[in-house]
């Protein structure tokens, strides 16, 4: 089986993932594949769910598989005639963030890319735009490091962002923006208009010192507010990425951390409005907060 790296960690996979750099020796996480099969589960329940506890989470998706999760390992069950695209976009999204929960990392939904030497955080609901703003800045010349989903640890007193793999999956009127040709680009899977969006020639192998965290929303105008400790704590506990593994994994430890990242980082609240266009504007204004 190859060895890949990614979120700090080296994965030992039977399944192939090229989204991934190449990995070392010293296996962390392995990740098996069984045969495909149909469960009874899938007409039972008809729609995504998580159990489990503090040491082992299944997750199953109608229509694609089950993953069970440990702290080092993933099983993928998958179902009868899932393409290999799709079992890895739920496999490296998913069930890898599971799995960091139960490595007890503080785990964001968000997108992350290195500016001047410092990590930039960018969190929020799906479609908030997060990936948007971040390939915009990596269009500018700064390094790619997570998208979607993005490993933070202390350290030293510091908190460090981890690189994931090199790559963003974006909207086609997005990839259009950023000056490209989304018919030249892969979809992230033959179900979905999303593409892959390279960010390999720029992209941070190692873990980065978080300069700020940003939580994106969709508003009216464009505008930046800078956050109290307790602002923080808040916005930061409903960016967690599968919120509903926080109940199985501990909530208490998921807490602590959000309360020590509020306290020792720099969170502001990034409010955009839902035109594409507004992406620019955006950039300028990280850009301007980070000299």
């Amino acid at each position: 089986m190859k060895v890949y790296q990614a979120y700090g960690l080296n994965i030992q996979s039977s399944l192939d993932l090229p989204e991934l750099l190449p990995g070392q020796s010293a296996v962390d996480v392995i990740v098996r594949r069984e045969k495909a099969n149909r469960s009874s589960w899938f007409e039972q329940y008809g729609c995504r769910w998580i159990r489990g506890n503090q040491n082992r989470i299944n997750l199953s998706c109608p229509g694609i598989g089950q993953f069970v999760v440990t702290k080092t390992s993933i099983t993928v069950r998958p179902e009868l005639g899932v393409g290999d695209a799709l079992l890895r976009l739920h496999l490296l999204g998913p069930a890898m963030g599971i799995l960091l929960h139960l490595r007890k990392a503080l785990v964001l939904h968000a997108s992350a890319i290195e500016m001047n030497g410092q990590a930039v955080v960018i969190a929020g609901e799906s479609g908030s735009g997060k990936s948007s703003l971040s390939s915009a800045l990596f269009a500018r010349g700064y390094a790619a490091l997570s998208d979607d989903l993005v490993r933070l640890e202390r350290s030293a007193g510091h908190w460090r962002a981890f690189p994931a793999a090199p790559q963003y999956k974006l909207w086609p009127d997005v990839v259009r923006f950023l000056g490209h040709q989304s018919a030249k680009m892969a979809r992230i899977h033959p179900r979905s208009t999303k593409r892959v969006f390279p960010s390999i020639r720029r992209f941070a192998t190692n873990p980065v010192p978080i300069y700020c965290i940003y939580i994106l929303g969709v508003g009216s105008s464009l505008k930046v507010d800078r956050l109290s400790p307790k602002q923080a704590f808040v916005d930061l506990m409903r960016q967690a990425y599968c919120r509903s593994v926080v109940g199985l994994t501990g909530p208490v430890p998921h807490f602590f951390r959000c309360a020590q990242v509020a306290q020792d980082v720099p969170v502001r609240r990034l409010c955009r409005t839902e035109t594409l266009a507004d992406v620019g504007e955006l950039a300028n204004l990280l850009e301007l907060a980070d000299r």
